[in-house]
Formats: C-alpha cells, sequence, structure tokens
C-alpha cells in the first residue's frame, strides 16, 4: 500500500430527490471517480430521502439548497441574506469533510451561484494546499455579477497566488470565456458526466409512429409551452398526428405552466401521454431507451451559453433530437449527432421540424447512431475523471464575439427615419452577418421585433418609474428655466439624458442582465455610459462608443448647462476603451481631450437610394396622393429637428422671392419630411411626413436637393442621401460638414441664402451643370455606401475585416462531415432592412 486512496468530494447541495440532473451528475461522477481509485464521498442537502440518499451513495449536509435565498426585500434585506447563505454553505462543507484528507484529493462543487462563492473562497482558504478544489459555474454571468461574488473572485485569486489548487471550470466553452472576463481567472472545459448506459438503436419505423420525448421537468425555458403549441398545430393539419405520438415529461412545473399543461390535459390527444411525477433514473433511461427522437427547443436567452444533461443523453445514446439554433446545443449537435435546428421561441417552426424529421427519419437514425461514439469520447464519468486528474488546460484561446448588444438611446431604431437610427440601423446590417446574433436595447416601449439575426427590443419601463421620471423632468425644466431661458430650455434634455440613467436601479439590473450574456456591445452615444460602461469594465466585455456628434454644441443658452454636459460627455469619451467619432473634426477635437477616436463617416445605403420604380416618378407621386406642378422642383428632406427647422424657414423666404421675381417660371420647394407640416404657399409645398415610395419618387422627380442648413455636428446624412440618389445638391457649408467636397464638381457650396433667389433658376435652367454635380456627388457617395464605411466596425469587435460571413445554417445534421473534423455551425440570417427611407 502506498497510503490511503485519494478522496473525490463532490458537493452538491441541491441534490435532494431525483429532479433535474444533480442525482445522475453525481452518481456519474462517483462511479467514474470509484474506477479511478478514489473514494468517492457526495454530499447533498439535508432533505435527501435515505432510499435516495442510498442510490447516490451520498449524505445529507446542506441546509440550503444552490438557489434558496430572500426573493424580496431591499438590497440590504438581500444582500444580508446572501451573506448568510454563503456562509451557511462554507460551515455545511467544511463539516462534511474527512478532518483530514490525503494528498491527491479532490474537491469537486459544482453548479453553484451568488448565494456559495464567498462561501467557497471560506473553503479554498481553510483547506490544505494539496487539495485541489474544482469549482463548476455552469450558470449564466447575472448568477456571478454581483458585488459579493465580486470580492470571492478577488479572494479566490489571491488565493491561487498563495499556492492553493483551484481550477474553475465550466462545461460549455462559451460560459468558461464569460466566466473567465468575470473572475479574473482561467475557466476550463469540463465534459458532462452523465450518459446513458448501452441503449438499443431506434426499432425501424415501419408499421408504428415516430415517438418523440421531451425529458426532466417541465420548465417554460426547456420548450414545454412550444412543444404543447407545436402539437396543436401538428394536429390542425390534415394529415394530424398520424404516424406520430409523444411522451412529455410535465412534473414539477410552476403553477403557471402546470396551468397551461392542465388545459392542453383538457384536449389530450390519444396520441400524447403527459408524466406527471419526477421519474426514476432506471424508468428516465427506459423511456429514453423507447424514444426515437428528443425534442429539445429550450429558449436561446437562456440556454445560447448554458448546457443540458439530456443533450448528451440523447447523442449518447444514439438519438437525434431537435433543438434551438445558436446555442450551445446547436454546437454539440453539429460535433457528434444528428438532428434539425430552429428558430428561437417558434411553435410553427418546431412543428415543420417534426414532419420534417418524420419524413427524413432514415438519415437522421443514421446519423445519430454514427455519432453516438464520439459523443461518449467526449462526455461521461470516465472523460470526466481523464479531465480532472490531467494538468489543467491552458486557457481557452480568444473568440470572436457570437452575441453583440447594442444600446441606442432614443425609441426610433425601427422607424430609420433620422440620421442616428439610420446609421446605427446600417452599421447593424454589416454587423449582423458576422455574429449569430445582434440585440439592440432601444428606449421606449415599442413591441419586440425579430428581423432574421437582429433581434429589437424596448426597455418598457414600469409605469411607476415612468411617473417618476417625468416628473422629474418637469421639475427640472422649471429649475433651469432661468439659466437658459424659454428658447433654449429644451437643451436641458442632453444633461438629463445622461443623469436619468446614472440614478435608476431598475436600468442597471436590466443592462448587467444583457450586457452579461454578450460578447461585445455597441453604445451609440454616450447617454447611457455611466452604468454601461461601469459594468462593461467589471464583466470584462469590450465596449465600442460612437459619438454620433458633439453633445456640448448643443446646448448654447447657458454656460452652465453646457460645462455639465461637457462634463458628462467627456466622462463617458474617456472611459470608454474604444470611440468612434463620424468626422475627422470631432476626432481632433476628442484627440484635445486625450481621447483617441477612430473616424467611422456617416454611411449612406447606395442601393437603396437607386433602387428603381414600379413607375415614372411624378405618376407614381399622383398615385399616392401627391399631385406635383409640371416645372421643376428643389426637394429637402429633414425630421423635427431645430436645425432643419431653421432650414425650412429659410427656404420658405426663398420660394417667396423666387414666385415674386419669376412667378410660375421659378422652380418650385418641395419639403418631405417631420420639419415642417403639410401646408401650401406660391412656389413652396410641404408634405410633411411621407411614405417610403413616395420619398424615393420625389428624389428621382427633383432637380436638385436644398440643404440650407445653418448649424450641425456630425456631418449630414441627408447630403449623401441625395448624392446617392442622384441629385445634385446646394447647400450651405454645414451641409458638406465631413465631406471631401470640391466646390462646383461634387456639390455647390453657398452660405449666403439672400443669393438663391437668383442662384437656384440659373441652376434649374443648365441641366448639363446638374448633370455635371450629379455625376461628382454619386461618385463620391460611392466612397461612404455602408457595406464599405461600417465594416471598420469588425475589428474594433474582434471581426476580421476581411472575413466571410458566417456560412448558412445546415437543415439537417445527419448531412455535415464526417466526426470529428466538423466545426460547430453558426447561422447566417437575413440582413436587416428597414421600413422606409431614411431622413436626418
Amino acid at each position: 500500500m502506498n497510503g490511503p486512496r485519494p478522496f473525490l468530494c463532490i458537493a452538491d447541495p441541491s441534490l435532494r430527490d431525483f429532479v433535474g440532473h444533480h442525482f445522475s451528475y453525481d452518481h456519474a461522477v462517483a462511479e467514474a471517480a470509484r474506477e479511478a481509485g478514489f473514494t468517492p464521498l457526495v454530499l447533498g442537502h439535508r432533505a435527501l430521502p435515505e432510499d435516495v440518499a442510498r442510490q447516490a451513495g451520498a449524505l445529507p449536509c446542506f441546509r440550503d439548497d444552490i438557489f434558496a435565498g430572500l426573493q424580496g426585500g431591499g438590497p440590504i434585506r438581500r444582500r444580508r441574506d446572501d451573506l448568510l447563505r454563503n456562509r451557511r454553505f462554507a460551515e455545511d462543507l467544511l463539516a462534511g469533510l474527512p478532518r483530514d484528507l490525503p494528498p491527491g484529493s479532490m474537491l469537486l462543487a459544482h453548479m453553484l451561484t451568488k448565494r456559495q462563492m464567498l462561501g467557497l473562497a471560506r473553503v479554498v482558504e481553510a483547506l490544505p494546499k494539496h487539495v485541489t478544489i474544482v469549482a463548476l459555474l455552469r450558470y449564466q454571468t447575472e448568477f456571478y455579477d454581483d458585488g459579493l461574488t465580486a470580492r470571492a473572485f478577488a479572494r479566490l485569486r489571491r488565493a491561487v497566488a498563495g499556492g492553493a489548487k483551484l481550477r474553475l471550470a465550466s462545461d460549455s466553452a462559451r460560459l468558461a470565456r464569460r466566466i473567465g472576463r468575470l473572475a479574473g481567472l482561467p475557466v476550463e472545459v469540463l465534459p458532462i458526466p452523465h450518459t446513458p448506459p448501452e441503449l438499443p438503436p431506434p426499432a425501424p419505423p415501419q408499421g408504428r409512429a415516430l415517438h418523440m420525448v421531451s425529458l426532466g421537468n417541465a420548465r417554460d425555458e426547456k420548450g414545454i409551452l412550444e412543444i404543447l403549441e407545436a402539437i396543436r398545430l401538428l394536429r390542425a393539419e390534415p394529415a394530424g398526428l398520424e404516424g406520430l405520438r409523444f411522451t412529455l415529461q410535465a412534473n414539477d412545473a410552476v403553477p403557471e405552466i402546470a396551468a397551461a399543461i392542465d388545459s392542453f390535459a383538457l384536449e389530450l390527444p390519444e396520441q400524447v401521454r403527459l408524466l406527471r411525477r419526477a421519474l426514476s433514473p432506471e424508468a428516465y433511461a427506459a423511456l429514453l431507451a423507447e424514444s426515437d427522437l428528443v425534442l429539445l427547443p429550450y429558449w436561446r436567452e437562456i440556454y445560447e451559453a448554458r448546457t443540458s444533461g439530456v443533450l448528451p443523453e440523447a447523442l449518447g445514446g444514439g438519438r437525434p433530437v431537435i433543438c434551438t439554433a445558436g446555442t450551445w446545443m446547436a454546437d454539440e449537435l453539429a460535433l457528434c449527432g444528428a438532428g434539425l435546428l430552429v428558430a428561437d421561441h417558434d411553435p410553427a417552426g418546431l412543428a415543420a421540424a417534426i414532419r420534417q424529421a418524420h419524413a427524413a427519419w432514415p438519415r437522421l437514425a443514421a446519423g445519430a447512431l454514427a455519432g453516438r461514439a464520439f459523443c461518449l469520447a467526449r462526455h461521461g464519468g470516465a472523460p470526466l475523471m481523464r479531465a480532472l486528474m490531467a494538468p489543467p488546460p491552458p486557457p481557452l484561446p480568444p473568440e470572436p464575439p457570437r452575441r453583440v448588444q447594442v444600446f441606442y438611446p432614443w425609441p426610433d431604431f425601427l422607424g430609420r427615419s433620422a440620421g442616428a437610427s439610420l446609421r446605427s440601423n446600417l452599421m447593424a446590417e454589416v454587423v449582423a452577418p458576422h455574429v449569430e446574433e445582434l440585440r439592440v436595447m432601444q428606449d421606449g416601449a415599442a413591441p419586440t421585433t425579430r428581423r432574421g439575426n437582429i433581434l429589437v427590443e424596448a426597455l418598457h419601463e414600469r409605469r411607476l418609474i415612468g411617473l417618476a421620471k417625468g416628473l422629474t423632468w418637469r421639475g427640472l425644466r422649471l429649475l433651469t428655466r432661468p439659466l437658459s431661458g424659454a428658447a433654449q430650455q429644451g437643451e436641458v434634455l442632453f444633461p438629463w439624458l445622461h443623469l436619468q440613467r446614472m440614478v435608476d436601479p431598475f436600468f442597471r439590473r436590466r443592462m448587467e442582465r444583457l450586457i452579461g450574456g454578450s460578447d461585445a456591445v455597441l453604445l451609440e452615444y454616450g447617454f447611457w455610459s455611466a452604468p454601461v460602461l461601469e459594468i462593461c469594465e467589471r464583466l470584462g466585455v469590450p465596449c465600442v462608443l460612437t459619438a454620433h456628434d458633439v453633445i456640448e454644441d448643443r446646448v448654447a443658452g447657458s454656460a452652465l448647462l453646457r460645462r455639465l454636459t461637457e462634463w458628462l460627455e467627456r466622462r463617458a469619451l474617456r472611459r470608454a476603451p474604444h470611440v468612434v467619432a463620424v468626422t475627422p473634426g470631432d476626432a481632433a477635437r476628442f484627440a484635445a481631450l486625450g481621447v483617441t477616436a477612430q473616424v467611422i463617416p456617416n454611411p449612406v445605403d447606395l442601393g437603396a437610394m437607386s433602387k428603381p420604380l414600379p413607375a415614372p416618378p411624378r405618376l407614381l407621386l399622383e398615385r399616392l396622393g401627391i399631385d406635383l406642378p409640371d416645372r421643376p422642383f428643389g426637394l429637402f428632406v429633414g425630421s423635427r429637428h431645430p436645425p432643419n427647422i431653421a432650414a425650412v424657414a429659410a427656404l420658405r423666404e426663398v420660394a417667396a422671392r423666387m414666385h415674386q421675381e419669376l412667378g410660375e417660371a421659378a422652380p418650385m420647394i418641395v419639403v418631405a419630411g417631420s420639419a415642417a407640416p403639410a401646408e401650401e404657399a406660391p412656389g413652396f409645398l410641404a408634405l410633411g411626413q411621407v411614405h417610403a415610395m413616395a420619398l424615393a419618387a420625389l428624389y428621382q422627380a427633383a432637380s436638385i436637393a436644398l440643404v440650407p442648413l445653418p448649424e450641425g455636428t456630425g456631418s449630414s446624412l441627408k447630403t449623401l442621401e441625395a448624392m446617392a440618389a442622384g441629385l445634385p445638391v446646394l447647400g450651405t457649408a454645414v451641409a458638406f460638414r465631413g465631406l471631401a467636397v470640391t466646390q462646383g464638381e461634387q456639390g455647390l457650396v453657398e452660405d449666403a441664402l439672400e443669393r438663391w433667389p437668383a442662384l437656384l433658376p440659373a441652376l434649374t435652367a443648365d441641366p448639363a451643370r446638374l448633370a455635371r454635380l450629379a455625376e461628382g456627388g454619386r461618385a463620391l457617395a460611392a466612397r461612404y455606401d455602408h457595406r464599405l464605411v461600417m465594416a471598420a466596425y469588425l475589428p474594433l469587435l474582434g471581426l476580421a475585416e476581411d472575413a466571410a460571413p458566417m456560412p448558412a445554417l445546415p437543415q439537417l445534421l445527419a448531412e455535415t462531415p464526417p466526426f470529428p473534423a466538423r466545426i460547430a455551425a453558426r447561422p447566417a440570417l437575413p440582413a436587416f432592412s428597414g421600413g422606409t427611407l431614411p431622413v436626418d
């Protein structure tokens, strides 16, 4: 004998019954540890029944499971409760461990949350340094991003520096990278130990129904409601449920889910069986053996990086699966199995996949059996023990971001009717094909919209929060009125946009959840920078701040408000790891502050601005109810923005003077957009907001674009849009800001608006000159096409600028290349497209 056998101690506070995979996980690890020469010791919950404890080889130990804790109360009460749970975890674990652990012993504490991490740090500090502690963290980062866990990670880093043998681990590479950023320690990836016993292959399908199962307790995030709805949809089709049968585990559901299951049970088809009680391990294995296919339409927001033990059990049993695209399960399926991928939250897609699986069953079954051996080589008790006994692997190599989060501070992202909305949309169009998902969080209360792999959500703030903010806003305007006067009272909006987010705890919690589930952040404007940048720093998530303009320039009525706005804006710029400016002038101003900014100018969608119309432009306008006189006209397009409103006022004067001097021979001036309400005067027509098709027709029918902007920051999208549409442009110097325009070649610059009444008729009477200007402007606009300009964001996000978009997602993974040469499939979904042409 060379001394006592080392222990493998498994700490699982949630081992209290057969629900979930705690029992199967612990039992598989304990058996593999025994075969590897360890003495297994499983420590479970004190409520563990004797029969379960006997089967698991476990001892009752912990007073709390991993989710026990105070749900209500204020933050101070919850923090004190979290401290209590951490202290009890450490006390119970230290009391349950053998006093003298032999050299080579290991402690595996798995499925921990923030209510155990500080306790784990205490245990690591207390145990002798010849004991290896492995902490398995397998939940989303929101489970580990509180202040107590930050303290725990700091203590763990100090313990490792002092010689402690601590290994942080996850069972998902996606999670490992995110938790590693949060912890400041490498996080390795461990196999999932529980796989099924040797299962016979499914019986031939001839003469029987295809048996599909949903395994595990019924939870909404596991797609149980989508499965029930898919069965309803299938039942309503002409073929009904013929050739199909379903067994669904429906146990331990929360009241809302249980009510939905009860409602479904009232109309239960004979082809569906609901199991309302938890299954023993033997009954669970028997159900898997009876199955032909396993349904896993899990919610992507939960399982994008998080794992599920059901998947390796299904793949290890040679069963095909249907699971959600863009998740850890999709990665595993592409490597070692066969099945179909469906969109997130899509009962109709799930129903179609079930029909497709039934039709393609021979290929699916063959692919699943072919991949079984590779799955068992990756997952199982023996692979887990080999990983634990081997030296820690090198840190995971960096990976391009899969999920990018955009924060947009206005409620009009989908509108594309303002310059900021258009720029952000065009940026999203370019970035989205290179990632799995691009999520946008905008202000306001618009419904959630998905277009391809772009998800646009709104804040939907609580009613009381909205009321409180409304009262505070009105009070702030009253207080600051003496500073700026009534004429410029709206300027207080800009510091308010910063300040309101600094003190909003609900907003901060929302940002923590979104950033924690992202690999990179794109922050449009700096208004939300205080919480967003702090959270990005804490979680280690890279962030790119785009300064659409210099906000302090828009506050001129009060020196005090301007200084406050300046301080808030500069604070954001200096804190952001990457800053993007839209003009070289803005970048130079930021450089004077010590901020290096990359210039990515405002782009234009060249293709959208030159699409052919279904009819001649004037005829199309007539059909849309816009009747224009048969004479040349200049076009101004703008939203209700102070510089645009001032430009419209100047154009009214120009139109009046031209009409006074030339009468009906003078060119008309037409205004489109919300910069002016619908009105008509001699030589002047304001249309108000117009349909996208009408705006496209106006661009093609006009003789010239007019942009008499008196002021502005950033660069003017309306000028580029007009050039891209093939219109010559007459404007003030502000209209061409940030653009490399040579006078008379790409545009005409004239700041003296009193000259316009003579200049505009002369231009419209010279088609050759207009054509030369239009040609030069179009060539200039081509250099600003969004596909070229917005590609500069890709390297800032860690994406190769010349990388091809992600390959199309295969429908039938049984047809993917042989093992193990596959790589995880990543979907390329349709690019984002807006509903209207842009107006800035």
